[in-house]
C-alpha cells in the first residue's frame, strides 16, 4: 500500500464516515454511532480551524493541536488517526501515545431549584428537550433523535427500535420511554404546533439537535443559570434516577425506566447521601412504632 503523507483531513473524515455508513447498512454498527462521529468530527474541524489558516491535513492532528480538546473530540481524533494510519493515509499515527483523560463517575445531581434555573436559562427549543429528559429519565441522545412516528399515543410511550443497548441485546427488545401525564400533555401540545421536521425536538432554526449543539446549548444555559461546570445534559438523567429512588421506586423498575439491562448499571445513577440514610431510618422506626 502506498503511503500518502498529505491527505486532506476532510478526505479522511469522508472516507471514515463512508466506511461507517456501510457498516450501519450491514447492521454491524448502530446509526447513533454514525451520528456521533459526524457531529464530533464537525466539532473537531471547527476547533482546529480557529487556529489554522490553511487547508487542514490529517498530519495536523498532533498532540499540541489537540491540547485542550474535549474527551469526545480527542477520542474521535485518535480513532481517525489510527484508521488513517492503517490505510496509509498518513505517515504515522501522531496521537497513538496520547491518552484520553479519565472520565470520572458523574456524581452531580440537581436540586429542584437548580433544575428550574437550568430550564429557565435554556432557549425554548432546548428547554423542551431538557424538560422531557428530566421528567422521563431518557438519555439525551434518545430524545435528540426521537421522531413523532416513535410516539405511541395510545400506550403513552415513545418506542425506539434503534437504541444504545439494541446491539448488545439478544432478545431484540425495544426501548420504551414512559410518558407521565404531564409529559404526555406537553407532547400533545407540541404535536399540535409541530414543525415540518420529523424529530420531536428541534432548535430555534427548526433543525434536529446534533450532539455538539446540545452540549453547547446546555453549557450556555448552565453558565447563565450560575451552575457549576459539572452540569451537563446527562445530569438530568442522574437527577431523575436519584429522585425516583428517594420516592421509593425499586431498582428493577427504575432500570426499566432508564433503559438499563442490569440493575448494577442503575446503581451508578443513584446518588444518595447521609440525609437519605437518616430519612430511611426514620421511616423504618416509624413503621415499627418505635
Amino acid at each position: 500500500m502506498s503511503m500518502q503523507t498529505h491527505t486532506l483531513l476532510s478526505t479522511a473524515i469522508a472516507a471514515f464516515l463512508d466506511q461507517l455508513s456501510a457498516d450501519v447498512c450491514a447492521r454491524q454498527r448502530s446509526p447513533s454511532t454514525l451520528r456521533y462521529y459526524t457531529d464530533t468530527f464537525r466539532a473537531l474541524v471547527e476547533g482546529l480551524k480557529s487556529g489554522h489558516g490553511a487547508e487542514l491535513m490529517v498530519a495536523d492532528l498532533t498532540p499540541s493541536a489537540m491540547r485542550g480538546s474535549s474527551w469526545h473530540v480527542l477520542q474521535a481524533a485518535k480513532r481517525l488517526c489510527a484508521w488513517s494510519s492503517e490505510r496509509g493515509l498518513c505517515a504515522h499515527n501522531a496521537l497513538a501515545t496520547v491518552r484520553l483523560p479519565r472520565q470520572g463517575r458523574r456524581v452531580r445531581i440537581l436540586s429542584r431549584g437548580e433544575a428550574a434555573r437550568l430550564l429557565h436559562a435554556a432557549g425554548s427549543g432546548l428547554r423542551r428537550l431538557l424538560f422531557v429528559c428530566l421528567r422521563t429519565g431518557a438519555r439525551p441522545g434518545e430524545l435528540r433523535c426521537a421522531c413523532w412516528s416513535d410516539v405511541d399515543w395510545a400506550a403513552r410511550v415513545i418506542v425506539l427500535v434503534e437504541h444504545k443497548t439494541s446491539r448488545r441485546r439478544t432478545d431484540g427488545a425495544q426501548r420504551i420511554i414512559a410518558l407521565d401525564p404531564v409529559v404526555y400533555r406537553f407532547l400533545q401540545s407540541m404535536f399540535a404546533r409541530r414543525s415540518p421536521a420529523e424529530q420531536l425536538f428541534v432548535s430555534r432554526r427548526g433543525e434536529p439537535w446534533s450532539a455538539s449543539a446540545l452540549r453547547q446549548g446546555v453549557r450556555k444555559a448552565r453558565i447563565n443559570a450560575g451552575l457549576s461546570d459539572d452540569v451537563c445534559a446527562y445530569t438530568l438523567r442522574h437527577t431523575m434516577a436519584t429522585w425516583a429512588t428517594r420516592a421509593g421506586i425499586r431498582d428493577r423498575l427504575l432500570a426499566d425506566l432508564l433503559g438499563h439491562t442490569r440493575t448494577t448499571t442503575t446503581q451508578r445513577y443513584q446518588h444518595l447521601d447521609a440525609t437519605d440514610q437518616l430519612s430511611a431510618l426514620s421511616r423504618v422506626h416509624a413503621r415499627l412504632g418505635r
